[in-house]
């Protein structure tokens, strides 16, 4: 079996909505952080989570969407570092340095 196979994504900050549709359970519970898990499926140990806002106007269309995006950033970019044996680090997922160095890491806040 491929390393890859047993990398998962929960879509919520485990352990909090750890249900079969943990966005509609967040959003319904009028959560204003929620996020994404990633994690071993075989260990259940967590690998990598990244928060996701959700303002007051937010609509659940919206929140879903974004949720899919850090998703599968979050994913490739942990699914990277384990086929290079690297420890993830938060700075791989946004590139060379963020916006706090004046070059765009790719991390979309900014925009």
């Amino acid at each position: 079996m491929n390393k890859k196979d047993d990398i998962k994504i929960h879509y919520s900050l485990l352990p909090a909505f750890d249900c079969d549709e943990p966005m509609k359970e967040a959003f319904l519970a009028g959560v204003k952080v929620s996020g994404v898990t990633i994690y071993n499926n075989n260990t259940n140990k967590i690998l990598a989570q990244y928060p996701v806002l959700i303002g007051n106007t937010t609509h659940y269309d919206e929140f879903v969407a974004e949720m899919i995006k850090v998703g599968e950033l979050l994913y490739n970019k942990v699914i990277e570092c384990i086929e290079q044996d690297k420890v993830f680090d938060f700075t791989d997922l946004f590139g060379s340095g963020g916006c706090s160095n004046g070059g765009c890491g790719g991390c979309g806040g900014c925009h």
